[in-house]
């Protein structure tokens, strides 16, 4: 790309003026999805739900719209309901319409409604149940609904199930008759779609969907002891949720137990709900505190197990009874060396067609990782592989065909995994035999980002790359068949599969056999558009949400375009990626103000050739009231630049990063003329909220303003697992956690600082601003505050939210780093 250019892109004068009301609170602004499809185990077939009415059997069908500026939730495939960063898109209407379950086969291009709403109408009910996730069984006869949801944490993974016998029309509700509303979570058929698991109250269950009995597995669940799901901190750090795996035989389950015991609990004030305010306690391991513990437990369906373990370390439960006198089988507890509070079990699978599982174990600094396979009737282990980094690993990917998995794609019939290593300075494809021997699958010239898909009967593994920009993201393959692939010179060349003529962001999810892709690609400039290709050609074979109207009126509008750059920083010998964006048709004799949008962290890279949702939608409003915005990637973010660029700043975040960013900000007011120098601000959320108050507190004389939300000030008050990973544990760092950590700056403070932050927020707390608000105050330093009482980390629940947020942001701006351009030649 392109150095720092003197003459800004002038673009035409717009036709089309945003104003937040267009943004936040209309719809002509908001992006449609296609809502869930779910790919079958085999073949080219997929199922999805439409709105009621919209489908014609003989045609393709119709849209399931999710028209809230961005994708539909992610989910597990065989069950249902599975960065950091938060921007305020997640104020969505609570209604939803009613959808009929569409079959299509993309081979033959059918399709056909595989049950319709009106088969979802419970007895006694006059409507049909609202649809937030579905699964079928196996054998396709019954459809599993989700339904009645309410959010835990980040995500709706509690709520009510029902299962639908399609064939006889039987609809029933899982749980007994005295199950409370919204409790159950992650229900999942088993393979061979007799029964379903789910958990209820910590503990997991087993139900027969033919005599609806209910089974207990386990009875020691409470507030301490989780069964089948996760602690706050594995959820957020690890992305885990359902906790528990089925067997491929159906007799077994596999699940985590996570012990809470011992972990300090942060308590989060609700003062407006009640008469009285009241505490919600939260078991939040803060770095350098104690871990949750964590173990894995084998459960036989039948009640079975073995009466012998494997050491001191293998408990057995006997057959036991709770309070409720409900029986429970007794559970093998898989023998994993060390403190379970000084490692954590990242992932859990069955491997195909085997009764061994595998699990990755890392260590509490997460620099070294075992892929572990265990015997499931014995609990006894053996290391598979290992894999590690001077600075920290990265988890392998927690999601093989929207399913929640062990992140390792097994082939060869559980004989060799795919694996992701940055071993050679960049992140590369690897094939592993389980005895641990593997070969290298790329060259060692640019970063694999994720692994997209695998053809195993054409013997090729697919995966995301952009070897030359990694503004953008492509799909690649390589061949599977390798020798001795440890030599880099015998490495095969490797296939561009998206077409040259499509730059931008693509990604893909694979059908299982390899044939087909639904693809999803967008622009910094142009909302995403799904469709169907057909792989290795990518022929496009149905188009499912293309938002012309909405690509139509963006592009008629004459809406700013980004300017993608690259600034070099001598003193540090890197340069970084960027975007400009400017004010319709901008005079370079005049002085214009300039906001900086920030994140820096690494867990996410803002500069990138993808649609933005209302955000950008926003940058783009104030650069039509006359505002340049500018973001840029400093050294540490998940850029494709290679080992080094990400690796560099491991026990220096806080550090490196605002020293980046003050020095690309230094270097564009000096290469562009029209940057008014004494109008600069910066924002950012989150770990952006961190860096927007590293920014103007440790450069007071470059940044005259700066708006933070959602921060941590102190990074000693951020938990164990993201911290200690980037920082290694405090004991080691005190220098790196007091220096990177922004409260330790905040006496510098000389410009205007809005801090924004909600009350209820479980991830970054609000104690942690109110300690930065004692440390301002100390030393007399100025500042505006708003509390958004209740609201989570995204700042998004209750009415007009989102609008009011931005609203304040806006008027802060325009308050503090007045809009209209100076002209420097009166």
């Amino acid at each position: 790309m392109a150095g720092i250019t003197s003459e800004p892109v002038s673009t035409p004068q717009n036709d089309l003026v945003l104003d937040l009301d267009s943004i936040f609170v209309g719809r002509d602004f908001r992006a449609e999805s296609f809502s869930q499809p779910r790919w079958w185990a085999s073949g080219s077939c997929y199922t999805a739900l439409v709105n009621s009415g919209s489908n014609s059997a003989g045609g393709r069908p119709g849209l399931g719209i999710s028209a809230n500026g961005a994708s539909a939730n992610s989910t597990n495939g065989s069950g249902v309901a599975s960065s950091k960063s938060s921007g305020g898109e997640a104020e969505k209407s609570s209604s939803a319409p009613t959808r009929d379950l569409v079959w299509h086969d993309v081979a033959t291009n059918t399709t056909k409604t595989y049950v319709s709403s009106d088969l979802l109408i419970p007895p006694g009910h006059d409507a049909p149940l609202s649809v937030d996730d579905y699964a079928l069984s196996s054998d396709k006869s019954r459809l599993l609904i989700f339904t009645n949801s309410r959010k835990v944490w980040r995500k709706k993974t509690r709520g009510d199930y029902w299962v639908l016998d399609i064939t006889a029309r039987d609809l029933r509700q899982l749980g007994g008759w005295n199950t409370k509303p919204s409790s159950l979570m992650f229900a999942t058929f088993s393979p061979c779609g007799n029964k379903v698991a789910y958990v209820m109250g910590n503990n997991l269950y087993v139900q027969d969907v033919h005599t609806f009995k209910i089974t207990a597995l386990t009875s020691d669940g409470s507030n301490e002891i989780i069964n089948g799901t996760f602690d706050w901190v594995y959820e957020e750090e690890f992305r885990l949720r359902k906790g528990f795996r089925w067997s491929p035989d159906s007799k077994s389950i596999a699940f985590w137990q996570v012990d809470q015991s011992g972990v300090r609990v942060v308590n989060l004030i609700n003062n407006t709900d009640h008469l009285y305010p009241q505490l919600i306690p939260i078991p939040y391991p803060k770095a350098g505190e104690q871990n949750p513990a964590c173990r894995i437990g084998v459960v036989a369906i039948d009640g079975g197990g073995s009466d012998s373990g494997d050491g001191d370390d293998i408990e057995k439960n006997r057959r036991s009874k709770d309070a409720t006198g409900i029986g429970t089988p007794s559970i093998t507890w898989i023998h994993v060396p060390g403190d379970p509070r000084h490692h954590y079990i990242a992932s859990l699978d069955w491997i195909p067609g085997s009764d061994e599982l595998v699990f990755q174990r890392l260590n509490r600094l997460q620099n070294t990782v075992h892929v572990v396979i265990a015997e499931h009737t014995t609990g006894k282990i053996r290391i598979a592989f290992t894999d590690h980094d001077d600075a920290w690993i990265d988890l392998q990917s927690a999601a093989w065909y929207g399913e929640e998995s062990s992140g390792i794609r097994f082939l060869q019939g559980g004989q060799q995994f795919l694996w992701l290593s940055e071993r050679n300075g960049w992140r590369q494809l690897f094939l592993v035999n389980v005895d641990g021997s593997c070969s290298q699958l790329t060259p060692p010239t640019f970063d694999v980002t994720e692994i997209a898909g695998v053809d195993e009967g054409g013997r090729f593994a697919y995966y995301i790359a952009s070897p030359e920009d990694p503004l953008r993201r492509y799909l690649y393959r390589t061949t599977l068949n390798v020798s001795d692939r440890n030599d880099a010179r015998l490495i095969a060349p490797q296939e561009r599969i998206t077409p040259a003529d499509m730059p931008g962001t693509h990604s893909y999810r694979f059908s299982r056999d390899g044939k087909y892709a639904i693809h999803v690609y967008s622009t910094f400039s142009t909302p995403e558009t799904t469709d169907i290709v057909s792989l290795p050609d990518h022929q496009t074979v149905a188009v499912l949400a293309d938002n012309k109207d909405l690509r139509d009126r963006l592009l008629k509008g004459f809406l700013p375009k980004p300017e993608f750059f690259r600034i070099s920083i001598e003193e540090a010998r890197v340069e970084l990626d960027a975007y400009i964006i400017h004010p319709p048709s901008l005079d370079p004799k005049r002085k214009y103000p300039v906001l900086f949008y920030v994140y820096g962290e690494p867990a996410m890279q803002v500069v990138r050739d993808m649609w933005g949702g209302r955000t950008s939608l926003w940058h783009m409003m104030l650069a039509q009231q006359g505002y340049v915005v500018v973001s840029v990637d400093n050294r540490g973010t998940p850029s494709p630049r290679g080992r080094e660029w990400r690796k560099c700043i491991y026990r220096k975040i806080g550090i490196y990063a605002p020293a980046d960013q003050a020095a690309a900000t230094q270097a564009l007011l000096k290469s562009r003329p029209y940057l008014d120098a004494s109008r600069v601000a910066i924002w950012g959320w989150s770990g952006g909220g961190s860096m927007s108050l590293n920014a103007i507190f440790r450069y007071p004389n470059l940044y005259h303003c700066a708006m933070s939300i959602a921060p941590v000030p102190n990074q000693r008050v951020y938990d164990t697992i993201y911290q200690e990973r980037y920082m290694g544990l405090p004991s080691d760092n005190v220098e790196g956690y007091r220096d990177g950590s922004p409260i330790t700056h905040a006496r510098n403070l000389k410009g205007n600082l809005l801090i924004v932050h909600g009350t209820g927020d479980d991830n970054c707390h609000y104690a942690g601003t109110e300690a930065l608000i004692n440390e301002l105050i100390q030393h007399n330093k100025q500042f505006s505050m708003v509390a958004y009482p209740n609201r989570s980390h995204s700042i998004s629940e209750g009415s007009n939210t989102t609008r009011h947020l931005f609203t304040l942001l806006t008027n802060f701006l325009l308050q503090n780093v007045p809009k209209n351009p100076i002209d420097t030649t009166a």
